[in-house]
């Protein structure tokens, strides 16, 4: 045999009667291996419903690689460990490895004829081809063996394989193709057996020895094939590569070395894989070598179930962490909006400009701080003055309270928008559920003015209530329902007169804003302005009533205001809503992988 195509360990040689010795050694020990049962099974069962409930939504630091690791988890349980716990399957070699290293040349040398096309045209595999002996077709045809949903394989028959053995060429693991990369990934946690193979060229690339590192971490067998090997490199490059392996604690991997040679019909010449093919054949011919290597490499998946399910439950509760963060966001930030304009709605500030003017207008500019009780009735031939005429007084003020209404509701929906978007930008998690431009704030003006006319109604509809059975029910028709109802909008806005600038709660606990303002030159102060409203409609209703309806119009105001912010946030709801993130998944996961591993 030539120096480049000896098989060899870098420490010593493994024969198969060294493999027996130890599988005798592993019949001792019962507990070492998975027994087959309907617990174990329903427990991978319930450990694998899990698994595929859990997607990682939240674009978290490092979250593509956690990702990956609960693909292979889920993968290796549904490909490789609950086949075997079905079914009496035949060893499966995977043959995978670097781009151009001679997969599907090795493959078909080792059947003895081509059954996986090779060429130079990249990637030459794009589907999976798996070779197996006529009498094993029944296992493979079967569901029960492995979840082949997307890997769409080549299967084929050939009697050039021993039964019980099955060769599959996978796709490059660095190949340019993203679906057969994560192909590869996915066959090679399927293998009972891995055979890496890559060239003396590029042995040391860093993507497949990462696959290499993840595999026997999760318990995959390893054997490599070192191809187009030139004869004087051969001890050289072995002596790397060796150390590479024992670096890796992977010292007694079987290692072969395939010269660079001339291909005869596609094939390589028996005597240049006489080592690799040798082995395979030995394996083939011996149930218990193969058992053997089907139970150690079952056995370590099975035992890295349990950090593995723990850290995939780790990463679902940072996502739950992170969407908590996120929805606690979106309800500061209405408490903090709500409040806000609940105080600006009912402290005052809207009565200046527009709205003073026409409260002028309504009930006249004459001698207000002479003496209230002696300008009430003044006020009262006023307004029936102005409500007997052509023009309806109370509709101007009726639309300016409903237009400064109007400004500070949709300055405090689009100041909690831009809050809420500056907020999630800042969180983890948060800018990957945002537009370019953010969420669109969904609240129209149109819809705030429809809001208002609705709470002018219902203020209207209170006062006509009340107006039943008074003894006023002559002075309040006089005056004109919705003029009164005017009134009662005007003192919700400017406060009370006893305590000026309180105000309730939109988003949760209320808050007060600023003191009120001062009125212009000649016009009366909020304050006071309330003072005069209130005592317009002591004088209609008594004090009592009067306090009972603007308290119900103002609890009101705010009930449809919050409404109006509620709708506001749907957007932030929605892009939490559709994220599959619950807070107890973390727990059931872990619950399932203990379960699993009591099964063991």
């Amino acid at each position: 045999m030539s120096e480049a195509c000896r098989a060899e360990s870098p420490q010593t040689a493994r024969g198969i009667a060294q493999d027996e010795a130890e599988e005798s050694q592993i019949e001792t020990q019962p507990d070492s291996v998975p027994e087959t049962g309907a617990g174990l099974l329903h427990a991978c069962d319930d450990l694998l419903e899990q698994l595929r409930g859990i997607e990682l939504p939240l674009s978290l630091p490092d979250v593509e690689t956690h990702r990956e690791r609960i693909t292979g988890l889920r993968d290796q349980l549904a490909d490789f460990v609950r086949p075997r716990l079905t079914a009496g399957a035949p060893l499966l070699v995977v043959v995978g490895g670097s781009t151009g290293a001679g997969k599907s040349t090795l493959v078909n040398s080792l059947v003895g004829e081509e059954v996986s096309p090779a060429g130079v045209i990249r990637p030459t595999t794009r589907r999976p081809v798996l070779i197996h002996h006529p009498d094993d077709g029944h296992v493979f045809a079967s569901s029960a063996y492995g979840d082949w949903d997307g890997l769409d394989p080549v299967v084929r028959a050939h009697s050039g394989l021993p039964a019980g053995l099955a060769l599959l060429d996978a796709p490059d693991l660095d190949s340019i193709d993203d679906s057969n990369r994560a192909f590869a990934a996915r066959l090679t946690a399927a293998a009972d057996l891995w055979l890496f193979t890559t060239t003396a060229a590029r042995y040391a690339d860093a993507v497949p020895w990462n696959h290499v590192k993840q595999a026997t971490s999760n318990g995959t067998t390893l054997a490599v094939v070192l191809d187009r090997v030139p004869g004087d490199s051969a001890r050289p490059v072995r002596r790397h590569l060796s150390e590479m392996l024992v670096a890796e604690g992977l010292e007694s991997t079987p290692l072969f070395l395939i010269p660079e040679v001339r291909r005869t019909a596609g094939l390589l010449p028996d005597d240049a894989m006489s080592g690799v093919k040798s082995w395979i054949e030995a394996l083939g011919a011996n149930p218990r070598a193969r058992r053997l290597v089907a139970r150690r490499t079952l056995r370590s998946a099975v035992q890295s179930v349990g950090s593995r399910v723990d850290e995939v439950a780790a990463s679902e509760a940072r996502q739950a962490r992170a969407l908590h963060e996120l929805t606690a966001a979106v309800e500061r930030e209405l408490r903090t909006a709500g409040d806000a304009v609940a105080t600006a709605l009912t402290d005052g500030r809207l009565i200046r400009g527009e709205v003073s003017a026409r409260w002028q207008d309504f009930i006249g500019t004459g001698q207000f701080f002479l003496g209230i009780e002696s300008s009430l009735s003044r006020i009262r031939s006023r307004i029936g003055a102005a409500l007997g005429g052509d023009r309806d007084a109370a509709a101007p003020l009726g639309d300016a309270i409903r237009g400064g209404q109007t400004d500070v509701i949709r300055e405090g929906l689009a100041d909690m928008h831009a809050a809420l978007g500056r907020q999630w930008r800042r969180l983890p998690g948060g800018p990957g559920l945002l537009d370019d431009d953010g969420l669109q704030q969904p609240v129209t003006e149109r819809q705030i003015g429809a809001t208002l006319r609705e709470w002018t109604g219902h203020v209207t509809n209170l006062v006509r209530e009340e107006a039943r059975g008074k003894r006023a029910k002559a002075r309040l028709l006089s005056f004109g329902i919705d003029a009164v109802a005017v009134v009662v909008m005007l003192a919700v806005a400017a406060g009370s007169a006893e305590k000026a600038g309180s105000a309730g709660n939109v988003g949760s606990a209320g808050k007060t804003g600023k003191g009120a303002a001062t009125g212009s030159e000649g016009a009366p102060t909020p304050t006071e302005t309330a003072a005069i409203a209130e005592r317009l409609l002591d004088s209609l209703f008594g004090d009592a009533a009067r306090r009972e309806l603007t308290d119900a119009a103002r609890t009101n105001l705010w009930a449809r205001t919050r409404d109006l912010f509620d709708s506001a946030r749907k957007p932030f709801d929605e892009a939490v809503a559709a994220l599959d993130v619950h807070a107890d998944r973390a727990d059931r996961l872990r619950e399932a992988g203990r379960r699993f591993q009591e099964n063991v």
